[in-house]
């Protein structure tokens, strides 16, 4: 059975840090991308946490095993469909 890390993160209104994270994602998991799940729930941001999550997709997600972005009310909604993978 192949291991896989998961990453779950929540957000609301927090672009710039959600930005950090997921570079901070992508330098860390250079090599380990096949194995890797990144789950985002931005909450109903009002702000570009949309733009930031999009540029990361074209730029890094080609090598990330699994990729689930919604722009949801409840965090709990991301959360489940990653858990029931």
């Amino acid at each position: 059975m192949q291991k896989i890390v998961s990453i779950y993160i929540s957000t609301w209104n927090r672009a710039e840090h959600l930005k950090n994270i997921l570079n901070n994602v992508a330098q860390e998991a250079k090599n380990l991308e096949k194995y890797l799940q990144i789950y985002i729930s931005d909450n109903g941001s009002t702000d570009n946490t949309e733009k930031v999550v999009k540029l990361f997709k074209k730029s890094s997600v080609k090598r990330v095993r699994e990729f689930l972005w919604e722009k949801c009310a409840k965090e709990t909604l991301v959360v489940y469909k990653g858990i029931s993978k």
